[in-house]
């Protein structure tokens, strides 16, 4: 994490701090509306690769508090075994809901679970 600033009151943030001391804000409150992208299938990327970045995808989504989370799949293979870890990942309660993007079969849009 790069020094930044707290989005609600401008207070210097340090890597360490999660929240403001100032103001308590969370570092990432502004990504809670806000769709992190993320690219696991044009890479030329196996299927267990792709799991991996899925994962790992997920876990910054949640750590770094978005609100959605768009994975572009393709439409092989890939995107049939990623359907399968979506449906597994949503039965752990690591997300909330997916769903194809509208336009375009080749990727999900995932809802995260809110903050608190």
């Amino acid at each position: 994490m790069a020094d930044d600033s707290c989005t609600n009151c401008g207070m210097l943030l340090n890597p360490e701090n999660t929240n403001c001391p100032k103001c308590d804000e969370h570092r990432y409150a502004k990504n809670r509306k806000l769709t992190l992208s993320i690219d696991i299938a044009h890479a030329r990327q196996t299927l267990a690769q792709a799991e991996q970045q899925l994962d790992q995808a997920i876990e910054q989504a949640m750590t770094e508090q978005f609100g959605n989370l768009k994975i572009i799949v393709g439409r092989g293979l890939i995107r049939d075994e990623i359907h399968r870890s979506l449906d597994a990942a949503q039965w752990q309660n690591r997300i909330r809901d997916y769903q194809p993007e509208k336009y375009n079969q080749g990727a999900y849009v995932i809802q995260m679970h809110p903050c608190t």
